[in-house]
């Protein structure tokens, strides 16, 4: 399911030249399995390959994101 939320959110970073989408999309996402990765890591349904995965996933769609938002930046904002 997280390999999923990785494709998924790199087709919409891909699908719009809006920076702010972009990085309001990666902020949510990095969000969202960041709360999954520390669920898994201390919570009742303890897993740690899940929580370890969702932590890589959240820093994997943070990588893809900023790299998207700074692909559209003007060049004299670069």
């Amino acid at each position: 399911m997280l390999a999923v939320v990785v494709v998924l959110a790199l087709w919409l970073l891909s699908r719009t030249d809006q920076r702010l989408f972009q990085l309001g999309l990666t902020a949510a996402v990095v969000w969202g399995t960041a709360w999954v990765a520390a669920g898994r890591l201390t919570g009742d349904l303890r897993s740690e390959v899940v929580g370890i995965a969702a932590a890589l996933t959240a820093v994997a769609v943070a990588f893809l994101g900023l790299r998207a938002a700074a692909q559209h930046m003007p060049d004299g904002a670069r």
